[in-house]
């Protein structure tokens, strides 16, 4: 890929990214569709990992598919395009690396949480932590595998 194709792809994971952003503050804070918008009363936590997660599961015929889904599986998505584009936005290698990508899906993941905590919106929960953690790292994944399609396809 020459240089000036490089610029561009960067520029346009920078963007991407910004906006990712942009939808994450959204969602996670100020979205009326995930109950954001009314500062609640109470701290609200879970500690306790896989407790949220399986009373999703089990309840999720009382609940409803579109709750349990995006509570299981919603994480995970949300996170991917985190691991995705982050080894796109600059030329160190460290943010290429899946560990240190992963340990970046936790900590910010983790800010979000404490946020969420500390200003009474939503609830700080470890499930949604490693669920989030492990769509970065999938996310991280998936952009490993599309590299190297890429410098294969490239090769021939």
């Amino acid at each position: 890929m020459d240089s000036a194709r490089k610029r561009f792809v960067r520029a346009l994971a920078w963007l991407s990214f910004l906006l990712y952003l942009i939808l994450i503050v959204y969602v996670m804070f100020l979205s009326e569709e995930f109950g954001r918008t009314i500062k609640g009363s109470h701290f609200r936590y879970n500690l306790k990992f896989g407790k949220e997660i399986k009373r999703f599961w089990y309840n999720r015929d009382y609940l409803g598919f579109k709750a349990s889904f995006i509570n299981i599986f919603g994480n995970i998505i949300t996170f991917i395009p985190f691991g995705f584009i982050l080894p796109m936005l600059t030329k160190k290698k460290i943010y290429k690396n899946i560990i240190a990508v992963t340990i970046l899906a936790a900590v910010f993941s983790f800010t979000i949480e404490i946020t969420q905590f500390h200003y009474r919106i939503g609830a700080f929960d470890v499930d949604d932590i490693a669920l989030n953690t492990l769509g970065g790292f999938l996310g991280c994944i998936t952009y490993h595998i599309c590299n190297t399609i890429r410098v294969l396809l490239k090769k021939k």
